[in-house]
């Protein structure tokens, strides 16, 4: 991955650390999954719409039947993630010839349902359900989902609810998240996320949890993801860009017990490195 000396010069690591970096961000996000497209689209097989799988055993026979096995969906999620779930639908050869999902009240432009792409689940079908939750949420949202039919609804619509937690400089979770799309900026060409700071702890430090945790609260960051095995963390700094950002990663790579702060970068989605 390229990044120019300007910018590594500007991010507070030398050229050859900011290689040596990037490198292990990319292996751990390979190993994590952490190459940004929809969540959810990284384990799902080769495309299979629901259009194509019109054979079930059972059709429906009425418009009115509703074409939704799963119930009400809640998700609960961090701020500015992107994440998921699986929902099932019946695969009625006499009603949706031609299906779609229209998406209604507060879930428009953060959730969707990819009909193109799904899973065989004895005579009904699972498919992706995507949230893209943005940097800046309100509690919760609620809305559903709609089958539609040339147009026209097909029988109840599916409940969602998302509600919304968020992170703090305490707090250090076990893993780590995907970033929601507006989270996402461009270093020298390559993809990062705006607002985090990869964090790489010295190896002699016996308390890392103290040191991360210190760090962020002075930032006012939030901690947001660990590899803890491998001393690396990740601090939210919200309302950050790129370009803002750099030199906050100049002046926490000078923090006692840091070994490396650099900008998190990101596999690119058709990227070798993440899951397919």
């Amino acid at each position: 991955m390229t990044v120019t000396k300007q910018a590594r010069q500007i991010a507070g690591v030398s050229p050859t650390r900011f290689a040596i970096l990037s490198a292990s961000t990319l292996l751990i996000g390979a190993v994590l999954g952490f190459s940004y497209r929809p969540i959810l689209d990284r384990f799902m097989p080769q495309k299979v719409s629901l259009a194509q799988t019109a054979t079930a055993t059972h059709p429906v026979s009425s418009v009115s039947t509703s074409p939704w096995v799963t119930k009400d969906v809640s998700l609960t999620m961090y701020e500015g993630t992107e994440s998921g779930s699986m929902v099932e639908i019946t695969r009625p050869a006499d009603v949706l010839k031609s299906p779609s999902v229209k998406v209604m009240g507060d879930l428009v432009g953060i959730a969707e349902v990819d009909l193109t792409r799904g899973l065989p689940k004895g005579d009904n079908m699972e498919f992706p359900l995507t949230v893209d939750l943005p940097a800046a949420s309100k509690a919760s949202y609620t809305g559903t989902l709609q089958i539609m039919n040339d147009g026209k609804p097909v029988g109840a619509p599916l409940k969602v609810t998302v509600r919304t937690k968020w992170a703090d400089c305490h707090t250090i979770p076990t893993d780590t998240g995907f970033p929601s799309s507006d989270r996402i900026g461009s270093l020298a060409g390559s993809p990062v996320i705006d607002d985090v700071v990869e964090l790489g702890i010295k190896g002699t430090t016996k308390d890392q949890a103290s040191i991360v945790r210190a760090v962020a609260c002075k930032y006012k960051a939030q901690i947001v993801g660990s590899v803890s095995d491998i001393g690396l963390y990740e601090l939210r700094i919200p309302g950050q860009k790129i370009d803002t950002l750099l030199p906050i990663i100049d002046q926490i790579s000078k923090e006692p017990g840091i070994d490396s702060a650099t900008a998190s970068l990101l596999a690119s989605a058709n990227s070798a490195t993440g899951p397919q």
